[in-house]
């Protein structure tokens, strides 16, 4: 006759069932993050890369940088001003600045919607993210491209984001798509300091990375 098997209670070890749930949800991020970024910016500019095989290797390296600059300012979300429902990201507006003037307006408003969209399904961000980033990186690319000064593109970045932005959220994105009320002065002050300290940012590395030769400035 069989014997019955002895079934042995094992206690689970919930301390490091958590700490393992915690690493595989690293990990999820942060493959996330790499594949929705290079899908999401191939679509965004597969046309523009392959305009003509003269083209093609600039338009390489500016869709690689692009990959880059959607990586940092994604990699970097954790760092934010909570302000009410709304959270500010400087890094962002470093990207915002970084992007206007080494890849011009149509990208840097592609990077700054390809990069609010992955804070938002990672859930590091707000619909907020939207005009926040993609008013200032339009107006600092057209500031940039216009006057040839990645300083008047600072000054497009903090105009876009600081007041327009700023009115958008709290007029158009906070009561309509979020059900929320959002008083507009509060936000224009949360989204000013915010880029103010992000475009100096911007502006201090696209300092160093002019003097480290690896960006001069050119026409875009």
């Amino acid at each position: 006759m069989a014997k019955t098997p002895e079934i042995i209670p094992v206690e689970p070890d919930l301390g490091n069932a958590s700490e393992g749930n915690d690493v595989i949800a690293i990990m999820i991020c942060d493959v996330t993050e790499a594949v929705s970024a290079r899908i999401g910016l191939y679509y965004f500019f597969r046309s523009r890369t392959l305009q003509s095989k003269k083209e093609g290797p600039m338009k390489t390296r500016d869709v690689a940088r692009a990959v880059i600059l959607v990586a940092v300012a994604v990699a970097l979300s954790p760092f934010f001003i909570p302000v009410g429902i709304s959270k500010c990201f400087p890094a962002q507006h470093m990207i915002n600045v970084i992007a206007a003037v080494m890849l011009g307006p149509t990208y840097a408003i592609s990077i700054a919607f390809v990069a609010a969209v992955l804070r938002n399904l990672l859930g590091l961000g707000t619909l907020l993210a939207f005009p926040g980033g993609m008013i200032g990186a339009l107006l600092a690319g057209l500031a940039y491209r216009t006057f040839k000064n990645m300083y008047l593109a600072g000054v497009g970045e903090v105009i876009g984001t600081g007041l327009l932005g700023a009115m958008a959220s709290a007029w158009l994105i906070g009561p309509v798509l979020m059900g929320k009320s959002m008083a507009v002065g509060a936000l224009i002050v949360a989204f000013s300091v915010s880029t103010l300290g992000g475009t100096a940012l911007g502006l201090v590395v696209l300092n160093i990375l002019r003097r480290g030769g690896i960006w001069q400035p050119s026409s875009n």
